[in-house]
């Protein structure tokens, strides 16, 4: 799994830095139009580790959608979701992530950055 992130990162620091040029970003725009994943982020107002994990994602400037977890309909989406992608783990966790096809429970900014890189990764490819 290290070997696959470390080269991952190495094709991803590679792609980047041969896409410095206006003229080849300009291209990269065209080619992968699509937004990068935005993460949803289940969270309640009595949690702490949701309020760290707002930062975090503020802070790394990561495009969220904050929803409540109590609220019951947005739980029930949250349901839909986790059983569209066959997720069996407890849906009562927060705060609680959804990036692409991966739910992410507790607060964990590795778990984050590797799953937003795996969604990426998926978007860079489904062009080429």
């Amino acid at each position: 799994m290290k070997k696959l992130l470390l080269i991952l990162s190495l094709v991803l620091a590679t792609f980047s830095f041969s896409c410095a040029s206006p003229q080849l970003a300009k291209t990269q725009k065209e080619l992968f139009p699509k937004k990068l994943p935005v993460v949803i982020l289940y969270s309640a107002e009595w949690c702490w580790w949701c309020v760290k994990a707002e930062e975090y994602l503020t802070e790394n400037s990561i495009e969220y959608v904050k929803r409540d977890i109590e609220d019951v309909k947005q739980f029930k989406e949250l349901q839909r979701i986790a059983k569209k992608l066959n997720y069996k783990r407890s849906l009562y966790v927060v705060p609680l992530f959804v990036i692409d096809t991966e739910i992410i429970p507790g607060f964990n900014p590795e778990a984050v950055e590797e799953a937003l890189m795996r969604a990426k990764w998926k978007i860079a490819n489904q062009r080429i």
